[in-house]
C-alpha cells in the first residue's frame, strides 16, 4: 500500500507501508532509483532540496533523516506519540510534524533539532499545510489551528463538531478542510 509521497531532486519518494520501505523513483527515467528498507510503518515523507535530506515519519514513534544522495541514515528522532504527517517549508527551512501525542513540531531541516512544539487537545492525523508564515493543521480535538510558522504560537483556532483528520486545501485566502 502506498500512502504518503514527496518529490524533490528529480525523484518521487513513496512510503510503501506493506514492505516497510521508502522507494525513490527517478522521475525522468521512470525507474526505481533506490529502496530504503527496514523503515517500520513508514508514514509522512518530506524532502529538503536545500539540505538534500529526506525525512520519513514512522508510525512507531520516530522520524528518520536520510542523506538525499547516498540514502544513508543520518539520525532517528523519537516522537513517543507516533509521528505521522510531515510538511517541508522552504521559506523557514523547517519540517513540520503532526503527531499522535496531539502536538505539532517544527524541525530544523539542516540540524534536525526541534525548534518548537505546540500542543493541541488530541492527536494530529492531518498533514500540516504552510501558507505564508502560518502552519495550518487539524486535530482530533475538534479544532482546526493556524500556528505561527516561526514560533509555533496559536494565531487562531476554529472549533468544529468532529475531529479534523483531513489535510487542508488552500487557494488564496480560502482554506477548506473536512471533519
Amino acid at each position: 500500500r502506498f500512502d504518503h509521497f514527496a518529490m524533490g531532486g528529480g525523484r518521487l519518494f513513496v512510503a510503501a507501508l506493506g514492505s516497510n520501505a521508502v522507494e525513490a523513483i527517478n522521475i525522468g527515467g521512470r525507474i526505481l532509483d533506490h529502496a530504503i528498507t527496514g523503515v517500520p510503518d513508514p508514514q509522512g515523507i518530506a524532502f529538503s532540496p536545500e539540505t538534500n535530506k529526506l525525512f520519513v515519519a514512522s508510525g512507531r514513534g520516530k522520524v528518520y533523516i536520510y542523506d538525499g544522495k547516498s540514502y544513508q541514515q543520518i539520525a532517528a528522532l523519537d516522537f513517543p506519540g507516533g509521528a505521522d504527517n510531515l510538511r517541508y517549508d522552504a521559506a523557514t527551512k523547517r519540517v513540520y510534524v503532526g503527531c499522535g501525542d496531539g502536538k505539532v513540531y517544527a524541525l530544523s531541516a539542516s540540524s534536525g533539532s526541534i525548534q518548537w512544539s505546540t500542543p493541541t487537545g488530541d492527536g494530529i492525523d492531518s498533514t500540516p499545510a504552510v501558507v505564508g508564515d502560518m502552519v495550518l493543521v487539524g486535530s482530533e480535538d475538534y479544532c482546526f489551528y493556524a500556528l505561527d510558522a516561526v514560533t509555533g504560537a496559536v494565531r487562531w483556532k476554529f472549533a468544529t463538531k468532529l475531529g479534523v483528520s483531513s489535510s487542508p486545501a488552500v487557494s488564496g485566502e480560502v482554506v477548506v478542510f473536512g471533519s
